[in-house]
């Protein structure tokens, strides 16, 4: 007579196996919600750095754009002016009527450079004082002639000598004569000024005058670059900075660490400026394969991050800026 308390007894096993299926699909579906709302978050926060850094890049790009864009077009009148004086590199007198004013009204300018494929070279630097021009006479010898101007333009005095200089092997040089297109201004990667000692970019526009090709470049120190960025709006936690194509960043004139690395003012990445923040930022964009106006997320100090990237000018990839958003997330 067993059958009939195994009949009673099939109800609760089948609220057992009930209970439990409901309680794997409830735990199934909190999963899925936890799931979808974890890739929400994530897509979310994507979006919000997305917004941010995008209107962070535009700020940059629309400053920068500010600063150099005169630059070209100044540099397209110069030449035109050149051309049309038909001046060499060795007319000084009427080459410093010319470009002077270029430097009394354009303050990203440094100097202003003219240059043939003799060797023969004119050059206008600004300094604390006034003006100086320098000429170089053609030829493999590297002799110079100095002469300083009082802000009026009034010559103060002149000295002459040799300086291991060739014009021709100069990136700004170099830059503009590989171009094909006649009217297209070049900038240089960043490099250090020969005059200055301090690092910059130079766009530089050649042409043909007969049988010679000249050459001439405005340049434009990076510290004032960097300044600008650093001085932008950006939201809470956002900053730029600049580095090269190779992955050297760019030290600042007033970080408290350039006097030891002498004469060189980018730092290899592997020798952590500052931190391991854009040492890290650098690294994760080159090893995603260096995009361009793109997102790269990566870990620093325990955080995650996102960061963009952008030209610093839209005619050469040596130099590009990192805005990065330090609202970091835990990373998962």
């Amino acid at each position: 007579m067993k059958l009939l308390p195994d009949l009673f007894s099939q109800p609760g096993h089948v609220r057992t196996r009930l209970f439990r299926d409901l309680v794997l699909l409830v735990l199934l579906t909190v999963g899925v919600l936890a799931l979808v709302s974890w890739l929400l978050i994530g897509e979310l926060k994507r979006d919000l750095a997305m917004a941010r850094i995008s209107g962070a890049a535009e700020l940059v790009r629309d400053e920068v754009r500010n600063l150099l864009v005169p630059v070209e077009q100044q540099l397209l009148i110069l030449r035109d002016g050149l051309q049309a004086d038909a001046l060499s590199p060795a007319d000084q007198a009427p080459l410093d009527v010319r470009v002077l004013p270029t430097l009394r009204h354009m303050p990203q300018i440094s100097g202003i450079v003219f240059a043939e494929d003799t060797g023969q070279e004119y050059f206008l630097l600004r300094d604390t004082a006034g003006w100086q021009a320098r000429t170089r006479a053609a030829g493999d010898e590297g002799q110079f002639n100095w002469t300083r101007f009082d802000r009026s333009g009034k010559a103060l005095d002149s000295r002459s000598g040799t300086e291991a200089y060739d014009p021709r092997l100069r990136p700004w040089y170099r830059t503009a004569v590989e171009s094909t297109e006649p009217d297209l201004v070049r900038w240089s990667g960043p490099y250090n000024f020969h005059s200055l000692q301090v690092p910059g970019i130079t766009a530089s526009l050649a042409w043909k005058s007969g049988d010679l090709t000249r050459v001439a470049g405005l340049d434009v120190p990076l510290d004032p670059v960097l300044e600008h960025i650093e001085g932008l709006s950006f939201e809470r936690g956002g900053s730029g900075f600049l580095f090269r194509g190779d992955g050297a960043l760019f030290i600042p004139k007033a970080h408290k660490r350039v006097a030891d690395t002498g004469s060189s003012h980018f730092l290899a990445i592997h020798e952590r400026l500052g931190g391991p923040l854009l040492v890290d930022a650098v690294a994760a964009w080159r090893d995603a394969g260096q995009p361009v106006l793109d997102l790269v997320r990566f870990q620093s100090g325990g955080d995650a991050w996102w960061g963009g990237f952008v030209p610093l000018s839209e005619r050469t990839d040596a130099v590009l800026s990192l805005i990065h958003i330090s609202e970091p997330t835990r990373p998962r």
